[in-house]
């Protein structure tokens, strides 16, 4: 049975998620910058660093510069 600790990390990915997939998806040119978002996410949880970082790298890479991978993994790890 998850704890609640666990079952609240889970409600909060799922929402920072939902948020950024909204954000990406008013700007109809940035459809591959939400996918590629989503497929880093769904990386993370399914415990793919090396796929998470590579996508994350994606989005930098298109000049979006508020997400920066590294910084981002070495916050959650």
């Amino acid at each position: 049975m998850p704890t609640i600790d666990t079952l609240w990390l889970t409600l909060g990915i799922v929402s920072v998620t939902i948020l950024f997939w909204f954000f990406f998806f008013q700007n109809p040119s940035s459809e591959d910058l939400s996918i590629s978002f989503y497929k880093g996410i769904t990386s993370l949880l399914s415990k793919d660093y090396e796929g998470a970082i590579f996508h994350f790298n994606q989005i930098n890479s298109n000049d979006i510069g508020f997400i920066e991978s590294r910084f981002l993994l070495s916050n959650i790890f």
